[in-house]
């Protein structure tokens, strides 16, 4: 089992380096075909950096660190940066960026690499976080480990997520258009949505979504979705590393630290791949990647929790607290996600001077909203360091040496 997971992380690596960078070199000539000036041009580099990025930054070193694994060399002792360093780095990518992006000749050719520097950093900032915490208890760590499980996170999880997610999400988009038929007026709403201009030559202003929105049938089933189904799904999949990995029979401090680890790479793709899509407002680019970065707390504390169920599930002791690991990382992501997506129905409910007859939301609505989205995340950014801190108490102050014949030893 070893070795043939040691073989496929080689080919695995290999074939993620070539596809990034086939298709950023393919998305990259995207947008000199009918695109004219600099600024239209910036989303199509910003994700063809994006993929290259994703490949070559995760596919090299898992292939890399795969046959270094299978020659039977130690992989070096992970030394763990210090957070106030990449939050501080991270700050100045963000202010910099936003300059290039609004003002800076050629935008397209220099903001993309600090694009991808304010989606990478609060990922590496948030796992070192919680790494040095249990450091500190004794928690011997290596690069292969950690880049497995950030690896399977990435690129494992988001596939699975991914392709459970859109089978899911036809079915409820059919549900939904179908309720939507049967409300009174809503064929008749349906026929104008679709009728619309802009619509028929592949653009979609937001503002034509209101009397959509304004079915409660449709509105409940898209906060199912993302409520309920989306975080269910996600949750399942991120941390498959810590399954394919549970025959080394982690503690429950180093399971967490490779649950944490999976969900920053489900972050981190999530956060490439779909931060590109506020580009159409330059403007709101520091305001979307700092929200962003909140978002990796939140995937990073799921996934630890549910690392713990994988562990509490294959340790053979009171696994029922497995499926409770499970159940309490979805809620919050689910929280989470309804509180998003709430603000979001209520900005284009509200857009324009829009009144909404079924929510009856305004501004203030939406920054009570705003405001327990930042305390929530203030809740689960503390919760994580409570659990690291915790955890850190159980081991031994001993530090474990590597290649130690300990399930826990790292090696």
């Amino acid at each position: 089992m070893r070795k043939l997971l040691q073989v496929l992380a080689v080919i695995g690596g290999l074939s993620a380096a070539v596809l990034g960078l086939i298709t950023g070199l393919f998305l990259a000539v995207l947008p000199w075909l009918g695109l004219e000036g600099d600024t239209e041009r910036v989303p199509g580099f910003v994700v063809a950096v994006a993929f290259v990025a994703l490949g070559c930054g995760l596919g090299l070193p898992l292939a890399a660190t795969a046959l270094q694994s299978l020659s039977g060399n130690p992989s070096r002792p992970l030394r763990w940066p210090r957070f106030w360093l990449l939050a501080l780095l991270f700050l100045l990518a963000v202010v910099i960026g936003q300059v290039v992006l609004s003002y800076a000749p050629l935008p397209w050719l220099f903001f993309p690499y600090f694009y991808v520097l304010g989606i990478v950093l609060p990922v590496i900032a948030v796992l070192s976080l919680v790494g040095r915490r249990l450091a500190r208890g004794g928690l011997a760590t290596n690069w292969r480990e950690v880049l497995a499980q950030v690896v399977s996170g990435a690129f494992l999880g988001t596939a699975a997520a991914f392709a459970l997610e859109i089978g899911l999400f036809f079915v409820l988009g059919l549900i939904a258009v179908v309720l939507l038929v049967l409300t009174p007026g809503g064929f008749e709403q349906l026929q104008t949505f679709f009728a619309e201009p802009q619509l028929a030559e592949g653009l979609l202003d937001l503002s034509q979504l209101q009397p959509l929105l304004r079915s409660p049938w449709l509105i409940g089933l898209v906060l199912f979705g993302m409520a309920v189904v989306a975080p269910a799904i996600e949750e399942a999949v991120k941390t498959l590393g810590v399954l394919l990995m549970s025959y080394r029979r982690p503690s429950q401090a180093r399971a967490f630290l490779w649950g944490v680890a999976g969900g920053a790479g489900f972050a981190l793709v999530e956060g490439l791949l779909n931060g590109a899509l506020v580009l159409a407002e330059q403007q709101m680019w520091a305001f979307s990647v700092v929200s962003r970065a909140g978002t990796v707390v939140i995937h990073c504390l799921a996934g630890g929790l549910v690392g713990l169920g994988w562990q509490a599930l294959f340790s053979g002791r009171r696994r029922w607290r497995g499926l409770g690991y499970y159940v309490v990382a979805v809620a919050m992501h689910g929280l989470w996600n309804a509180l998003v997506v709430g603000m979001a129905f209520a900005g284009l409910l509200t857009s324009e001077g829009a009144v909404n007859d079924v929510m009856g939301v305004g501004a203030l609505d939406i920054a009570l909203v705003g405001f327990v989205l930042l305390a929530l995340l203030v809740a689960q950014f503390l919760l994580l360091l409570y659990l690291s801190q915790r955890l850190a108490r159980t081991l031994p102050l001993a530090v474990v040496p590597e290649g130690a014949d300990s399930p826990d030893a790292g090696s």
